[in-house]
């Protein structure tokens, strides 16, 4: 059984700085910009940000980025180790169980310890293109809180952010010999189609999905365009299920339950790997749960003119609430 995809619609494509208007090449001025004073030796971490993500059956935008910075290789490599993961399912059509400690400084959705923008400490280039020809998108650079420089999609929603494309970047090299130079890399960035949630639906007149006990979850996804072209071949979005169960006091760890679909557009959760996320709870109503549906692509491989290997990875998701209260009275 799998879910139909339905077909690409047309789009113009034209020469712009977003997808509604036209532009040309222009200087924004930030040559000069910078937060340290780098010698030219120093190499240049690229650093590429592309994430879409909705929730509440496509309510609510929570995340739409398409951000490009720049920053010393070195600083990179000082960066603090990532916090405790969830476990991944290692088979296909299978899910895994992880319950993970309560933050000793929990974190608020919206602070700036939950800042997912990029900042960049290296003198910016004159300008910075993505582009699938003959489409030719202009970022826009911004000063970052941090002092720093990025790059990002203007006015980013769901009418602007480039689903179903296979973007290359181009960059036109600052004036100054200590700023980036030019470059351009081919099929660096490749965006899946958006994500639409089928179920669990919103109940009629409004509320949150409540599963019934011993009953495994049925969920249904679209993926509502064409997939991102690769070397010549389509290359279909790797497909996650994430449920996160959360005390909303922050006193008591997360639960996360993470799913491997295998095929496209269905997954039934079974019941006694649900039942996990809400066992032992005294309080049920304290905790929230969030399904999310996660697709990513994955560019191709390719070295930076820095000599670093990298892969972009673009992240789509759509979500929906549950309400897991009635599982384990």
């Amino acid at each position: 059984m799998t879910s139909p995809r339905p077909a690409l619609p047309t789009r113009i494509r034209v020469l712009c700085c977003s997808l509604l208007g036209a532009c040309t090449t222009q200087d924004y001025g930030f040559d000069r910009h910078r937060s340290q004073d780098l010698p030219p030796d120093i190499p240049v971490d690229l650093r590429i940000d592309v994430a879409f993500q909705e929730n509440q059956w496509a309510q609510a935008l929570t995340r739409c980025q398409v951000q490009v910075a720049f920053a010393p290789f070195d600083a990179v490599q000082q960066q603090p180790g990532d916090r405790p993961q969830p476990t991944l399912p290692e088979e296909p059509g299978t899910c895994a169980f992880t319950e993970l400690e309560a933050p000793a400084s929990p974190v608020d959705v919206g602070s700036e310890e939950d800042d997912w923008q990029l900042n960049g400490e290296v003198v910016g280039p004159r300008a910075v293109y993505l582009q699938d020809q003959p489409l030719r998108l202009l970022l826009e650079a911004v000063e970052t809180d941090q002092e720093g420089l990025r790059y990002e999609l203007p006015d980013c929603d769901a009418a602007h952010f480039p689903f179903s494309r296979t973007l290359g970047l181009d960059v036109l090299a600052s004036e100054d010999p200590n700023g980036v130079h030019d470059l351009t890399m081919d099929e660096l960035i490749a965006v899946g189609p958006r994500v639409v949630v089928d179920a669990p639906e919103e109940p009629e007149g409004g509320g949150i999905p409540r599963p019934a006990p011993g009953e495994d979850l049925a969920v249904r996804w679209t993926l509502d365009g064409a997939d991102p072209e690769v070397e010549g071949e389509a290359r279909a979005p790797e497909v996650t299920l994430k449920l996160l169960h959360q005390d909303m006091e922050r006193e008591l760890g997360d639960r996360w339950l993470i799913c491997r679909p295998e095929e496209e557009g269905w997954f039934d959760i079974p019941a006694e790997d649900l039942a996990q996320l809400a066992e032992g709870i005294d309080q049920p109503e304290r905790w929230r749960t969030a399904l999310d549906i996660h697709s990513e692509v994955q560019g191709r491989s390719q070295e930076t003119p820095w000599g670093r290997l990298m892969a972009v990875r673009a992240h789509i998701s759509a979500g929906a609430p549950l309400d897991l209260s009635g599982l384990d009275p």
